[in-house]
């Protein structure tokens, strides 16, 4: 079992990453969009093909699937306490915050530094889940009333990840030897990739908070939404896994990571949709220090979340 002092050494990097994000966007001109251009275009579909490689495709498949629907059942957990947040928050961004876990940018960088090659593979399976959930049900849930599900499905088949999911599945499937070949000549250049999609995403939450007014924000109110999100998530995520794991669907390390699901934050992209749509310059900035707050929390969620499994499954 790893110890404390082991986690947060492990987990201290990505944190370094967010304050030099922070540092970076108070005292250069850097914009967020160039790193996130890098993420989206380049170093999120290296990660994604780089797991989706080295996984079996049948039980990727089963664990994208289920990352899918545990994002559909949150966002209905997530609409039943609208009327708590109905002044603040709409409830379909509500659903959303419940719902759209930043398992991309802060997942597999967490899980990649605790639980190395093979637990990254596993969340970039979650990962596939939850893009095709948020750029779909999510989207047309936080831009409801700007024809989100069509402008969602057109922001998917924009995404390279699914491409690169898509050609290390048919790599796997269909040309023998091809996962050998590409892990003995390009592996340094897929580490490379997964690296920096540790250090530009944690970077990217540093960032976004720069200019941030904290003395303004309806804190009382932000921690109720937050523990309600986290109640819900491990119930959810520890019922499915007892459930699951007694019949050979998934396997105990897929159950350890799995279990994080509720450390993780909320995802970055609800910044992006509430900015497109025609919401309330009140409900955007609640939802980004919604987003950092529940990233600085995850700190202290992901100590217990790591440590918690490894008790479990010892």
């Amino acid at each position: 079992m790893l110890s404390i002092p082991m986690l947060i050494g492990k987990l201290a990097p990505a944190y370094i990453y967010v304050l030099a994000g922070y540092l970076c966007k108070r005292l250069t001109a850097l914009k967020e969009r160039v790193i996130a251009n890098c993420l989206f275009y380049v170093f999120i579909p290296m990660t994604v093909f780089r797991g989706a490689l080295s996984s079996d495709a049948g039980h990727f498949l089963t664990l994208t699937s289920l990352a899918l629907v545990t994002s559909c059942i949150l966002a209905g957990l997530g609409y039943c306490f609208r009327h708590q947040f109905a002044e603040r928050i709409s409830s379909g961004m509500l659903s959303c915050l419940f719902s759209y876990l930043n398992i991309g940018w802060f997942g597999i960088p967490i899980v990649q530094a605790v639980y190395g090659a093979e637990g990254a593979a596993i969340m970039t399976a979650f990962y596939v889940g939850g893009m095709l959930f948020g750029n779909t049900i999510g989207y047309s849930l936080a831009t409801a009333d700007d024809a989100g599900l069509v402008k969602g499905l057109y922001q998917l088949i924009k995404m390279p990840s699914i491409y690169a999911v898509m050609l290390a599945l048919g790599l796997r499937l269909f040309v023998p030897g091809s996962s050998q070949f590409i892990f003995e000549h390009f592996s340094s250049a897929l580490t490379l990739g997964t690296l920096l999609t540790s250090l530009c995403g944690m970077g990217l939450v540093g960032m976004s908070i720069a200019h941030t007014h904290f003395r303004k924000v309806p804190w009382r109110l932000l921690g109720r939404l937050l523990a309600l999100r986290f109640v819900c998530i491990l119930i959810l995520s520890c019922g499915l896994q007892s459930l699951l794991l007694p019949l050979g669907l998934m396997t105990l390390m897929d159950a350890k990571i799995y279990l994080l699901f509720a450390a993780l934050p909320i995802a970055a992209n609800l910044l992006v949709f509430s900015a497109k749509g025609d919401k309330a310059r009140t409900e955007y900035e609640l939802v980004g220090i919604a987003l950092f707050s529940s990233t600085v929390l995850s700190f202290v969620l992901l100590l217990a979340a790591i440590a918690l499994p490894h008790l479990l499954f010892a």
